[in-house]
């Protein structure tokens, strides 16, 4: 079961979810190259979002309540 917690200050926000398995695409597919991805099994993923106004709206599912 993955667990995940989210730490929001001015300007920006990190995740940290701890998984089983994770697949994450780090580069968006292309007129002529299809998507890239990353996969591990257990670890932990770092998410690092900055905003120009950072909004609990934009992450309601990860952003802890003002």
């Amino acid at each position: 079961m993955a667990e995940a917690r989210a730490v929001s200050a001015s300007g920006g926000l990190a995740l940290l979810q701890q998984c089983l398995r994770a697949k994450l695409q780090v580069k968006p597919e292309e007129e002529q190259e299809e998507a890239q991805f990353v996969q591990i099994d257990r670890g932990m993923v770092i998410y690092i979002c900055f905003f120009k106004e950072p909004r609990t709206t934009s992450c309601p599912k990860w952003c802890p309540p003002s």
